[in-house]
């Protein structure tokens, strides 16, 4: 069995089946959860909960430290975590963005309406 270098956080982000042991399996993991781990495509967790619009994993990523605006992929250059979910239209993840930059005072990008 292959995983595509996927650890059990990304897999999380693979299903909303998946995205509800999230928080479960973090606070199972405690200091050892790596929230910025790559996959074979140089993808976070959070990037792969973003990707699939699943909010609820994604809101426990965030909590745990995870940044949405690290890039993706192997160099680096790719969309962060924000902008799949703006890119990808997935809307119920964008809004869990917004919020967690809200709350800490950071503007939306110009154009960008509040969800």
């Amino acid at each position: 069995v292959t995983t595509g270098g996927a650890t059990a956080l990304h897999v999380c982000g693979m299903s909303r089946a998946g995205e509800m042991s999230t928080a479960l399996l973090l606070e199972a993991l405690g200091a050892d959860a790596d929230v910025e781990a790559t996959d074979a495509w140089g993808y976070t967790p959070l990037q792969r909960h973003a990707s699939n619009n699943l909010a609820v994993g994604a809101q426990a990523l965030l909590a745990a430290g995870a940044s949405h605006t690290r890039p993706s992929g192997l160099e680096g250059r790719g969309d962060s975590a924000r902008a799949l979910a703006r890119r990808f239209r997935h809307f119920a993840t964008l809004r869990v963005f917004q919020q967690f930059e809200l709350e800490r005072g950071i503007p939306l990008p110009e154009g960008e309406i509040e969800l």
